[in-house]
């Protein structure tokens, strides 16, 4: 098995690399912004990416490309199933209030003359 890796000075990358030095996991830098990312990652069975949520760029590239990937049979983190909250509050509140999961009080408005708390 050889795991695909976004290589960044942030996030988890470098502990990402670490664990697998540590335990013998064969693994590959990716760069994701290149054109030919997806031939980057025809040797691998798994990619991961701590793509940067405030980043526009990473958000648009990083929700299609993780799951055209894992419809290919690559084992992706995040996956189809966390990437649609990935680092996302709102998407985050939702999930947690659909489930009943205890959450703290937490407030969303469009409008500012529509705010209440409570």
């Amino acid at each position: 098995m050889k795991i695909g890796i976004q290589s960044s000075t942030k996030g988890f990358c470098k502990k990402w690399i670490e664990y697998c030095e540590d335990n013998d996991i064969h693994y590959k830098l990716i760069n994701v912004y290149q054109n030919n990312v997806i031939d980057q990652l025809k040797d691998c069975d798994a990619f991961m990416w701590h793509h940067d949520h405030l980043s526009k760029k990473d958000n648009q590239l990083a929700k299609r490309m993780l799951t055209a990937l894992e419809h290919s049979g690559k084992v992706c983190f995040p996956s189809i199933y966390e990437n649609w909250h990935y680092d996302d509050k709102l998407a985050q509140k939702y999930l947690l209030e659909a489930i009943n999961a205890p959450l703290i009080p937490s407030y969303l408005f469009y409008e500012k003359r529509s705010f209440r708390l409570g």
